[in-house]
């Protein structure tokens, strides 16, 4: 299982499982603590924000101080939240620690289950233990950088659905993108900004229908904004663009 952007935030959110992320590229969880506030406790630095501690291990001076730290932050869920929730406490270079602190670790996540959930980096698999490895899920980190391309895919394929007639197996076509889009994202604004780009830099098209078509994404996002079927939003985007694009599709 490989780790993104949006699995990590869902198990943050959900909160049922301990995790171990292996790989040396954690950029997702960097991206994830870019905003965080940076605190000192006990000697050790970690960031924080809201019930989410993140600590890196492998810049401990004295990692035997990073147990009562942990103590103090396990000693209850987070009361301050909208709902109880448990604390966060993200590990980062856990294989830095040595096998005896490790130890006391695993004791804890073990007696804290109420009150946090842990999530452990391991840059050295060999130091994942059976006895660890049996209590969490395990997600890796892509060892190459990884680029989405389902944007674009699902651009051209909008395109080469407005070069067809409007019909009946069009419109289930159109569906079939706006359910297989919403597979694989939480949004489609950046498929919406690719759309105005496309459009815009478009010489051949006309500057009025380059303003209806920003004016009735914009009108659409507005009457859509609270819809919780969320493919009907981006297959009403389409039809508007059968609409005003009809006439110049050849140079689409």
């Amino acid at each position: 299982m490989i780790l993104t952007q949006s699995f990590l935030q869902r198990i943050i959110n959900y909160q049922n499982q301990n995790i171990i992320i292996r790989g040396s590229n954690i950029k997702v969880i960097h991206n994830l603590l870019t905003e965080y506030n940076t605190q000192t406790e006990y000697h050790v630095t970690y960031k924080h924000k809201h019930n989410i501690y993140s600590i890196d291990t492998n810049s401990l001076t004295n990692k035997s101080e990073l147990i009562e730290l942990l103590t103090k932050i396990c000693l209850s869920p987070d009361y301050f939240s909208d709902k109880l929730r448990k604390k966060v406490i993200i590990l980062l270079h856990t294989d830095s620690m040595n096998s005896q602190l490790l130890q006391r670790v695993n004791s804890l996540i073990d007696s804290t289950f109420m009150t946090s959930m842990f999530i452990l980096h391991f840059t050295n698999n060999n130091l994942i233990t059976p006895n660890i490895s049996s209590r969490f899920l395990i997600v890796n980190v892509p060892n190459k950088k990884y680029f989405d391309k389902t944007i674009e895919i699902t651009y051209n394929n909008i395109i080469k659905l407005l070069k067809q007639p409007l019909t009946t197996k069009s419109v289930a076509a159109s569906r079939e993108i706006c359910y297989m889009y919403y597979m694989n994202h939480e949004n489609s604004l950046d498929l919406q900004r690719m759309i105005i780009e496309k459009i815009g830099s478009n010489l051949y098209l006309p500057n009025q229908i380059k303003s209806d078509v920003i004016d009735d994404i914009t009108s659409i996002n507005k009457l859509y904004s609270y819809s919780y079927r969320k493919p009907i939003f981006l297959e009403c985007i389409i039809y508007s663009l059968f609409k005003h694009l009809e006439h110049y599709t050849y140079n689409l």
